[in-house]
């Protein structure tokens, strides 16, 4: 087995995506199946604290803040020490392009909720609430440019461990859903978190980087066929 190996980037979750043979119940865009080979970047909060939490393993890998059940202002402290000063998307690159990949997946926003980006929806983002203060999507999309690679977004749709108005039905009512800050799972409002924050997120992502490959929706939940039909955001 190969191993890419990015050093120097802060605490970091590479996963190389190889898509041969894929199938996929809608048509892909041409490129993205002519691409096959492509690096998926799983990078956030939850990244620095490397597995350990309160002093001892945790379970669920990233989405350690459900299986820990931790309270969304214990977990956005982790913030205060998220400073990837290694950070280099030249080389994140060159390396996928090296190897022959042809595009970059990278997590704008998992179901913690934080934002990898400088979002004007919510200050819950590398950007305005970690000492690094940088966007790193910025130099990403630079990066993919110089080194003909697509730039695609992981979203993370029907999760949002921050917001309060987002239920979740797996694999039981409430199964993924933050129950211990917001209880009352009755009264969330799906279509207020859609509209105030998904949409306008996913607005930015589609405008403020120039080209986008793909945006990788995860987990649509209760997420309607009509929501995720809708074109206009």
């Amino acid at each position: 087995m190969h191993k890419l190996i990015l050093r120097n980037a802060g605490p970091l979750l590479v996963v190389l995506l190889a898509l041969v043979g894929l199938n996929l119940q809608a048509q892909p865009a041409p490129w993205f199946t002519d691409g096959k080979f492509g690096l998926f970047l799983h990078w956030g909060l939850y990244s620095q604290t490397a597995g350990d939490w309160d002093g001892h393993p945790t379970k669920g890998g990233e989405h350690f803040m459900l299986y820990e059940r931790i309270p969304v202002k214990t977990y956005a402290k982790i913030a205060n020490q998220f400073n990837p000063t290694g950070f280099d998307a030249d080389r994140w690159a060159q390396m996928a392009h090296d190897a022959g990949m042809k595009y970059l997946v990278i997590t704008a926003k998992h179901h913690d909720g934080f934002a990898m980006y400088n979002s004007a929806v919510s200050d819950y983002n590398i950007v305005k609430r970690t000492p690094w203060a940088k966007d790193p999507m910025k130099e990403l999309a630079a990066a993919c440019k110089k080194y003909g690679l697509k730039l695609c977004f992981y979203y993370s749709l029907g999760r949002d461990w921050e917001n309060p108005d987002v239920p979740t039905n797996w694999p039981v009512k409430a199964g993924r859903s933050n129950t211990w800050d917001y209880p009352d799972e009755d009264a969330k409002d799906l279509n207020k978190y859609v509209e105030n924050k998904v949409k306008p997120q996913l607005r930015e992502l589609l405008t403020q980087y120039g080209p986008i490959g793909i945006i990788w929706f995860d987990t649509p939940e209760l997420i309607t066929k009509k929501q995720s039909q809708e074109s206009k955001i």
